[in-house]
């Protein structure tokens, strides 16, 4: 039997990210190929706060995705190398909406290359 495409989303981001209590805050990232770790010691980011993120996709998407994305800026530009990647980047009002923007990106078939947390301007 074959899983939802949601379900399925949702599964592979619980199985990426597995948070550990250490004093300083940092948090332990399962790496997506065998069992390296990664840890990530800037400033801490709760799961119920708005943070700005940039996402990569390879494939294209238009502008038009972009309500249904969280209102993220999307933006296209293709390289010899890759072909087309799209760009998306915009503040989302907590994780569980980054993880339903993954989820639709999934949905739509592209491809993620990258997910990074802009940190906010001081």
């Amino acid at each position: 039997m074959q899983e939802e495409p949601i379900q399925t989303a949702k599964t592979v981001i619980a199985w990426l990210v597995e948070p550990t209590a250490k004093p300083n805050g940092a948090c332990s990232v399962l790496g997506a190929v065998g069992n390296e770790r990664m840890t990530h010691t800037g400033r801490k980011l709760s799961l119920h706060a708005p943070a700005t993120y940039r996402i990569q996709v390879q494939g294209q998407l238009d502008a038009s995705w972009s309500p249904s994305l969280s209102g993220m800026a999307i933006r296209t530009a293709t390289t010899p190398e890759q072909g087309p990647v799209t760009t998306l980047e915009g503040t989302l009002l907590d994780q569980a909406a980054l993880a339903g923007v993954l989820s639709t990106l999934y949905m739509l078939g592209l491809p993620v290359i990258s997910v990074v947390h802009v940190p906010a301007e001081s």
